[in-house]
């Protein structure tokens, strides 16, 4: 009983909560949307904040219709995590859906607003335009906070993360949400947009090109300038799959796959130079004086 009370009078109080800010674009050389951020509702609970964890995840399975597999995946984030951080329930669910949940108020159930990152070209180039996923060390207070995990992605990332902003809520004491600090309140800004040399109908050629065969990869060059107007790696994957009910079984599908589908073979690969190293002997015989340019 003592405990209850502790509890309850600590979360009496205020809770710092922060708001992610959305990610910059990645856009091809037209300003095409290679990867973007996509609002979303996001679902999850805080089993501290309930005195029937087993009953709290029971409502959201059957007001939520949700799978067998994701209520699985939720009850092993329970027991592995502490009682106070979030675990979440889902971010595909739509507000008409979600509303009537809001409107029960049970405590545990918590619903915001977010951004999900969206990879428009899917498979074509995964490797070079990377994804994004929960950083090695957590970040206070920001319990879905997401980072470049590889790609560009990962090289960008301070570029497009954008600052989080904060807001500090009031609550009562049985945790539930009374009220807003506004004096405390920080908006987030925006990432900024980083625009490549990557035409989209080249990208998808050389892909499509690539993807008839099991393993390969291939660049396309401006041979003005030698931009990069197109980079592609195969087997490859689909980064847009990694959130779904299957993203757990896809992810281990792929670390299973000899022909390494997360390997960019255009910068990772090690291959004989072959013929084209021609060239630099030939270059190298010509400034040495060795050979004239009429042998």
């Amino acid at each position: 009983a003592i405990k209850d009370y502790s509890r309850k009078s600590e979360n009496n109080s205020f809770r710092i909560q922060a708001i992610l800010p959305q990610r910059g674009n990645i856009l091809s050389e037209s300003g095409a949307i290679i990867s973007r951020d996509a609002p979303i509702y996001r679902v999850y609970i805080i089993p501290e904040e309930s005195d029937d964890v087993e009953g709290l995840v029971k409502t959201v399975e059957n007001h939520l219709n949700l799978r067998k597999k994701t209520v699985d995946r939720i009850w092993r984030n329970i027991k592995k995590q502490k009682a106070f951080q979030p675990v979440l329930i889902t971010e595909n669910s739509s507000w008409d859906i979600l509303a009537q949940l809001a409107a029960k108020n049970i405590p545990g159930i918590h619903i915001s607003t977010g951004f999900s990152r969206v990879y428009e070209m899917g498979p074509a180039g995964a490797q070079v335009f990377g994804y994004v996923g929960a950083p090695k060390k957590s970040v206070p207070n920001a319990p879905f906070f997401t980072t470049g995990i590889n790609g560009l992605e990962k090289r960008f990332n301070d570029d497009i993360c954008g600052v989080m902003g904060q807001s500090v809520l009031i609550t009562n004491a049985v945790g539930r949400i009374t009220g807003e600090d506004k004096a405390q309140y920080v908006s987030p800004i925006t990432g900024g947009n980083i625009k490549t040399t990557i035409r989209e109908n080249v990208q998808k050629v050389l892909y499509d090109s690539l993807a008839m065969n099991r393993a390969g990869c291939g660049v396309v060059l401006n041979i003005e300038n030698g931009a990069i107007l197109a980079m592609a790696s195969t087997p490859s994957f689909d980064p847009n799959n990694f959130k779904t009910d299957d993203g757990e079984e896809y992810i281990a599908s792929l670390l299973e796959d000899v022909a390494k589908p997360f390997m960019n073979k255009t910068i990772e690969g090690l291959y004989p130079p072959g013929s084209t190293f021609k060239i630099i002997v030939a270059l190298a015989a010509l400034d040495s004086g060795a050979i004239t340019s009429n042998e």
